[in-house]
């Protein structure tokens, strides 16, 4: 789950860039992030599209993993958005 708690002009961004800030929840654990998106509106409807990588760690997703380490602590998050 994720909710929003501000959503930002990236004063140094691309044009239509936002810092968007929020609490995310994984397993009951809840941890502030922040992440650039993109947000235009087509047809007066928003759309977002985002990328976010996490810890899983950081959310009590563990897992000691095989020689080979496949599994990686980083977690990458796309988010593609339609209001």
């Amino acid at each position: 789950n994720f909710v929003s708690t501000s959503i930002v002009v990236d004063a140094k961004g691309a044009a239509n860039t936002f810092n968007i800030s929020g609490k995310l929840t994984i397993k009951n654990i809840t941890k502030e992030i922040t992440f650039p998106a993109t947000i235009t509106f087509e047809n007066n409807k928003p759309n977002a599209t985002a990328t976010v990588t996490i810890n899983r760690q950081d959310f009590g997703i563990t897992y000691p993993g095989k020689p080979d380490n496949l599994i990686q602590d980083d977690v990458v998050i796309s988010i593609n958005a339609k209001g």
